[in-house]
């Protein structure tokens, strides 16, 4: 089992100079024998050559595997001034707080250091007991209106201030959820069209549908909400109460998510399905050349990048779409922040990209993923069996 502690988690504007090593602060991590932890360091600018040593609890440097009963890691080249450090903790060591020490090292000397407490916990006995997930899957998360809200099985929506800290919010149906908007209020749609509405995202009341068709998505611009799924057709809402129905250019497609961007709104679904509009009326489809499945998509300051089945990865400059592969993974789920693309994989699979063109793999996830949100200088991630995942 693996976990996903620190990608961004080294944002440190250092003022070079003097004798003393700069100092980064201290991380705290914390894991389970066994565990591979994971932590992308962004150098600063004037340290991008730096060399990155660790140092152990009896201030020995611990190069590589050590051995089950003890900590060992592995620094990897990233890119110009990144590297990405993987921390094991071994199958025999014991619970309890280890401290540790990274330095950064220029020209023979420590130029910056940091600290970090490792925290093991007990493992979870194994057993022959009968394990099943007691938390409801998670389909989706976004993070709109100053905080994130995921969703998913059993009528599963929760609320987050920061990613961190979740609630989980009582609402009037048990059906699966797939997608939600802000648009000065909260619209939530899922199975068999249901639709949910709510002026702060803590008390929800449920709407009348005018459909039953499986709604996957919702995005909210230009001053109306638009939702889609299954069936021929989407549906729009000013205020998310009345809905009527918009015509697709063609039949069959079957929608799973859009977003709204200055310019309008795109679509994407199964098949290959590109579709955009100027004001979520008028709906034309966008030549892609591929007929893969698409999963999701988001906005960048360079394009639209759609994911989907087979590492399927989809670039537009606003006016063409150009395919590439990304793996063989199924892409699920796809955010931008600050400069990073992050893609998910219904594997456990993560990949980061500055532009969507290269793109570079992260430690995957010891879950399956669904989707993954940014926002508040972190990414989240959501999957299966409740997963909720966050870096930094």
């Amino acid at each position: 089992m693996g976990r996903w502690v620190g990608l961004l988690g080294l944002l440190a504007a250092l003022a070079l100079g003097g004798c003393r090593p700069l100092d980064l602060g201290e991380w705290r991590l914390e894991g389970e024998p066994g565990e591979a932890l994971w932590l992308e360091l962004l150098l600063p600018k004037g340290l991008e050559g730096a060399e990155v040593h660790l140092q152990g609890p009896q201030g020995l440097v611990v190069p590589g595997w050590v051995g089950p009963g003890g900590l060992g890691y592995r620094l990897e080249l990233l890119g110009p001034g990144k590297r990405g450090l993987v921390l094991w903790v071994g199958e025999g060591v014991a619970p309890g707080a280890y401290p540790l020490r990274l330095f950064l090292h220029r020209g023979g000397r420590a130029v910056a250091e940091g600290r970090l407490v490792l925290t093991v916990s007990p493992p979870i006995p194994k057993g022959d007991a009968d394990w099943r997930p007691v938390a409801p899957n998670l389909y989706r998360v976004v993070f709109q209106g100053g905080f994130f809200l995921a969703l998913g099985d059993e009528g599963a929506l929760l609320t987050s201030p920061d990613g961190r800290r979740w609630t989980p919010r009582t609402l009037p149906t048990r059906a699966k959820l797939f997608g939600a908007a802000w648009g000065g209020r909260w619209v939530a749609v899922g199975q068999d069209g249901v639709l949910l509405l709510s002026e702060d995202g803590v008390g929800w009341q449920q709407v009348p549908s005018p459909t039953s068709d499986w709604l996957y998505g919702v995005a909210y611009g230009g001053g109306r909400f638009v939702a889609g799924g299954t069936g021929a057709r989407l549906w729009v809402s000013e205020e998310g109460v009345a809905w009527r129905p918009v015509p697709l250019p063609e039949p069959g497609l079957t929608l799973q998510a859009l977003v709204w961007a200055p310019g309008g709104f795109v679509a994407v679904g199964l098949q290959g399905a590109v579709l955009r509009s100027p004001d979520g009326l008028a709906w034309e489809r966008a030549p892609t050349g591929t007929s893969g499945h698409l999963r999701d998509v988001a906005f960048t300051p360079l394009g639209h990048v759609a994911v989907g089945d087979g590492g399927l990865v989809l670039l537009s400059n606003g006016r063409e779409w150009r395919s590439r592969r990304v793996g063989e993974e199924d892409l699920v789920g796809v955010a931008y922040g600050e400069g990073l693309l992050l893609a998910v994989g219904a594997k456990g699979g993560v990949y980061a990209s500055p532009d969507g063109v290269l793109w570079s793999p992260l430690p995957p996830l010891p879950v399956a993923l669904s989707g993954v949100a940014y926002g508040h200088r972190r990414f989240v991630a959501v999957g299966y069996a409740g997963a909720i995942l966050t870096s930094p």
